[in-house]
């Protein structure tokens, strides 16, 4: 009787081991260095070879060169600098070993060349020209025609300049400048001359500039190039006294007459006669101390030099600060006055004013005066206007160039904002470009089309498409002018469900745009507001001479990898790169939950692939601004932290992460914050799955500001861990931001949101500051926070500690030398004793002795603590 018994007990094992799958294991950071990851990628230009690297990064990477569907493969160690040849025939690459490959496509057999320092190539017409260096001091430049073989190497080459047509290149050896022609291989000598530098070719092919001499002594030349034998002329300048021509890219205007080049004064130390002097700093300075010196030091100024007039024009000086935007003109210079980031908004001697320069004359018109808030000023790609927008109406301007005259709130007749009205400090949606001549605008969903006179109302391009469907649009290219008819691609987003995709419009047509697809992934996007915080997003790429397409698509559940469409509506998938399957990954989940007064907050739910619901987890609060769960579809690669909480680390290892959208009110952020992820809390702890007495916060920067923020407003978390956040806006406020500009802007009209200065409305700075509600707190704090953090000073990080310990409230401080705002060179072990602080209070596992007893100064950089204390005393905080 026992033996088929035994027999049935044994079936049932065998069966039961048979369907059940062995666990997957967690994530640590000894996987970290060995994640596969997506680094890098690139098309043919017919659109039939893909070259892509991948690999962890700073580790071992490996360079794949494959064809579009069936065919070739190739898969090389440590490969770098992929590049297609234009005809598409060849792809090159170097080497770790700095060789240099060039790959036949269709045969599949490879050069190679030893020791080549770097390579470019040139293509003319029907050929492609290979440009390689070699050696280390006087390298020599080997030019090889791939078609015929020929090949040709110029030594000593100190630079190169190829032309624009790539008709050949202008170089400089020791003492000569000298010109080599693809068609001939020939060599011509232009001039004679040592310590030549700067080499800039004009557009047409039939001038060089070019500096000589040492430092502070150069000089600018010019040689005309023509049949006969080229022309060398030294420009006259007549620099200013104590300025020498910098060592900074020659640059020439598209018709060639005149040359863009930097000056910089000779400032020369001059010897402290008075001993024991004071640093005055003066109320009635233009800039504070900082400001001042930031300014003067080694800052060059841009001048332009009209070739056949030999008359030299300085753009900027220490007032004025000259910008080249786009492309240079040939006779128009955008500036502004040079002014203080942090004194802008109330005082009017830094206040921006915008001029348009005449590169002819000399001849400057102020477009706008006295303004605190213009951003977004670009000319017109015909030159005939000036746009900028300002921030005081929140309105786009345009300037005529040819009347003087200035079209006032040229966007007035859009009926939605041009700018992200739900932010203490709003974003502009921006400009893409130009249409016909009229001004390409985006408010939050739609395509606008606005005219830079104001006489025409605005034509909603996507007609309203966005908005309606609550889908952000936007133009996939970068191009700056588009032409009516024009078949385009947008990119959008689906605000409700966060799905990503593509459509199409006819720009200036009657259609709406048309879905070519949507999905749960994301490919790309652009707009800042939307968030996409430590998130990788390859751009599509087009194959130049085909309608083929290499895009990146993800989501959270698998890795970033390369697939190629022709209509963006099937996708066929061209890389396999997917690390997490090995491991114990995540699933994510949108999770809206209500905040009381018809509000709605939003958010992230990320739960690990093992997940079981039977089971209670800790969960542990994420959060950074309003937008943090457009996040849901995207990846996130496991990393040391140097910030942030590495989600996936904490998620694999049995740890619920909610990642919070923050609902912030100006004048009452503190409370706001914390109502939206008490909100978030008291929703979530309903979830019979969710351990409401093991919830956690984490919160890096503004996060560490929400962070240290809802402690002082909450009793509901167990621990919390806060990293560079601001605690105190009362000393804050009148400290220095990047150690060089005053914090006043960031309260009265940035993120701090309190719309008023410290004098108006101390009541605020007091409310919305933690520090002065430290004695409230229940949960055990870890403070991260460096001596160089500049941005938000240690200062707040030293009296948040302070406070805490004279309440004798459990809290710890990690300082990590030479760091600033970020822990980059320490993040690793921020990571193990981040983790350690949250596996303590919210898993109940021992503290480690840098937690229960600490580590003596005179042992910092000795003894880690890192090891776990188990004495029974240890564990009962």
């Amino acid at each position: 009787m026992k033996r088929p018994i035994i027999l049935l007990i044994l079936l049932a094992l065998c069966l039961y081991g048979k369907g059940q799958q062995p666990a997957k294991p967690a994530v640590t950071e000894s996987i970290f260095d060995h994640w596969n990851q997506l680094q890098g990628q690139g098309i043919s230009n017919d659109g039939k070879y893909v070259w892509y690297r991948y690999g962890p990064v700073g580790n071992k990477n490996w360079l794949c060169i494959r064809a579009v569907g069936k065919g070739f493969n190739k898969k090389i160690a440590n490969g770098d600098q992929a590049q297609f040849s234009k005809d598409s025939k060849y792809c090159f690459y170097q080497t770790s070993q700095d060789s240099l490959f060039l790959l036949n496509l269709k045969t599949g057999i490879s050069q190679y060349i030893n020791k080549v320092n770097s390579f470019q190539l040139a293509e003319r017409m029907e050929r492609t020209y290979l440009l390689y260096s070699h050696g280390t001091e006087g390298r020599s430049l080997t030019v090889k025609d791939l078609k015929t073989g020929l090949s040709k190497t110029l030594d000593s080459v100190s630079q190169y300049h190829l032309f624009p047509e790539n008709q050949g290149l202008v170089y400089a050896n020791n003492r000569q400048l000298l010109q080599f022609d693809f068609e001939d291989f020939d060599t011509k000598i232009l001039t004679s001359t040592e310590n030549i530098s700067n080499i800039a070719i004009n557009a047409q092919a039939n001038k060089v500039g070019f500096l000589t001499g040492g430092e502070h002594h150069k000089q600018l030349h010019f040689v005309a190039l023509n049949d006969q034998r080229p022309i060398e002329e030294t420009a006259v300048l007549n620099l200013p006294a104590d300025y020498y021509l910098s060592d900074f890219p020659l640059r020439f205007t598209p018709d060639g007459s005149k040359l863009f080049f930097r000056i910089q004064k000779d400032d020369v130390k001059k010897e402290k006669t008075y001993n024991g002097a004071p640093d005055v700093w003066a109320f009635n300075d233009k800039f504070i101390q900082p400001e001042q010196l930031q300014q003067d030091e080694g800052r060059s100024l841009l001048a332009v030099y009209d070739i056949s007039k030999q008359k030299l024009l300085q753009l900027d000086n220490a007032q004025q600060s000259a910008y080249l935007l786009g492309k240079a003109s040939n006779q128009w210079m955008l500036m502004t006055e040079n002014y203080g980031l942090g004194e802008a908004h109330w005082n009017p001697s830094q206040r921006l004013r915008l001029y348009l320069s005449n590169l002819n004359t000399g001849k400057q018109d102020t477009i706008a005066s006295k303004y605190a808030g213009m951003a977004n000023f670009q000319l017109s790609p015909d030159e005939r206007y000036v746009v900028y927008y300002d921030r005081n109406d929140n309105h786009y301007y345009s300037y005529e160039i040819a009347s003087h005259r200035t079209y006032s709130q040229i966007s007035k007749g859009l009926p939605f904002p041009l700018f992200q009205d739900e932010l203490n400090y709003p974003l502009i949606f921006g400009s893409p470009g130009w249409l016909n001549g009229k001004l390409l605008l985006y408010d939050e969903y739609d395509l606008w089309l606005v005219d830079p006179t104001g006489q025409q109302s605005p034509k909603n391009i996507t007609k309203g498409y966005g908005r309606k469907n609550n889908t952000v649009l936007r133009l996939m290219g970068n191009q700056p002018i588009y032409k009516n008819g024009d078949k385009v691609i947008l990119l959008a987003l689906n605000k409700e469900n966060k799905d990503n995709g593509f459509f199409q419009i006819t720009l200036n047509s009657n259609a709406e745009p048309i879905e070519l697809s949507m999905g749960p992934y994301f490919y790309h996007m652009k707009d800042m507001f939307l968030g996409f915080m430590n998130s990788e997003s390859a751009a599509p790429l087009k194959a130049k001479n085909a309608n083929v397409y290499l895009v990146g698509r993800q989501s959270a559940e698998q890795s970033l990898n390369l697939y190629v469409t022709k209509d963006f509506k099937r996708f066929e998938k061209f890389t396999d790169i997917q690390p997490e399957r090995n491991v114990n990954w995540l699933t994510t989940e949108l999770i809206k939950f209500p905040m009381g007064n018809d509000e709605t907050g939003e958010g992230v739910l990320f739960k690990p692939e093992s997940f079981d619901p039977s089971k209670k987890y800790p969960i542990i609060f994420h959060y950074y601004d309003e937008y943090r769960s457009n996040e849901l579809h995207m990846y996130k690669a496991p990393h040391y932290t140097g910030a942030n909480i590495d989600i996936p680390t904490y998620v694999s290892n049995g740890y619920l992460v909610f990642l919070s959208n923050l609902k912030i009110e100006a004048q009452n952020t503190a409370e706001s914050i914390t109502r939206t992820v008490v909100s978030a809390a008291n929703y979530l702890k309903q979830y019979p799955f969710v351990d409401s007495s093991k919830m956690g916060l984490q919160g890096h920067s503004y996060g560490g500001y929400a962070t240290n923020s809802i402690i002082t407003h909450s009793k509901l978390f167990a621990a919390a861990c806060e990293a560079n956040g601001p605690v105190d806006f009362v000393s804050y406020y009148n400290g220095l931001f990047d150690n060089e500009r005053t914090s006043h802007s960031t309260f009265e009209d940035g993120w701090g949101g309190l719309k008023a200065t410290l004098w108006e409305r101390p009541d605020l700075y007091i409310k919305n500051s933690p520090i002065f509600q430290l004695n409230e707190v229940t949960t055990p704090l870890l403070i991260i926070h460096n001596k160089e953090d500049f941005r938000v000073p240690f200062s707040q990080g030293i009296e948040l500690y302070m406070g805490m310990r004279r309440l004798q409230k459990p809290c710890w401080l990690l300082q990590y030398d030479g760091q600033g705002h970020t822990t980059l060179n320490g993040s690793e072990d921020m990571t193990r004793r981040m983790q350690q602080f949250f596996d303590h209070y919210l898993k109940g596992k021992p503290a480690p002795v840098w937690m229960t007893k600490g580590i003596p100064a005179k042992l910092q950089g000795i003894n880690s603590g890192l090891e776990l204390d188990t004495s029974s005393t240890a564990n009962n905080n």
